[in-house]
């Protein structure tokens, strides 16, 4: 029988998170994020802090339209260009976090043009497509990661986001399948990772 994804379902969020890791050509963990912007030039990245700098304004006063930082798309004229700014008085792990966060509100279309829109924290289908790309369970299983401190030193999630990405790893034990196409072409981006991490924690 087909399955016919929605942008609600797990299925779709994950193979669109995976997508994602390959079109950025990402080989290892942790994700570097920033690479999305070295590849896609109309993906802007800056800190709140910046921009409160940039326009003499009260950096409070940008912080009140989301504490994490903001999503603004543009569409102007035809041309399209979005912009993700981020609170960098957060540590590194939670900056790597929200922006995952923004990055799949942008993957997901969530986001609406031409108001500054707050990174969503709490939203599932956003939360999920960060678990994935952060963490892609297809080399989470390959590399053996599973336990919360793993996920919080290979992965850099943020300590409360590794606690529920280990208990997510237990359930998904039990569904394992053959992997999708998408998944083969990251394991097979990832060999060497895999192959060198398996090595140094025999």
């Amino acid at each position: 029988m087909l399955q016919i994804l929605t942008p609600e379902s797990s299925d779709f969020i994950r193979l669109l998170a995976y997508d994602l890791l390959v079109r950025l050509e990402i080989r290892s963990l942790p994700v570097r994020s920033l690479r999305l912007f070295e590849i896609d030039k109309s993906v802007q990245y800056g800190s709140v802090q910046y921009l409160a700098e940039f326009f003499k304004l009260p950096v409070e006063l940008i912080l009140s339209i989301g504490e994490a930082g903001f999503i603004y798309r543009e569409r102007k004229d035809g041309l399209h260009r979005d912009q993700i700014y981020v609170n960098k008085d957060y540590p590194a792990k939670q900056i790597l976090w929200n922006l995952a966060l923004a990055i799949g509100a942008l993957e997901l279309d969530i986001a609406p043009y031409n108001i500054p829109f707050a990174i969503p924290q709490n939203l599932r289908s956003v939360t999920d497509f960060a678990y994935y790309f952060l963490a892609p369970d297809i080399i989470l299983d390959a590399c053996k990661l599973y336990s919360q401190a793993e996920l919080f030193e290979y992965c850099r999630l943020p300590f409360q986001e590794s606690v529920k990405k280990a208990q997510r790893c237990k359930k998904h034990h039990l569904l394992k399948k053959k992997p999708t196409g998408v998944e083969k072409i990251i394991l097979s981006n990832f060999e060497e990772y895999i192959w060198k991490l398996n090595f140094i924690r025999e």
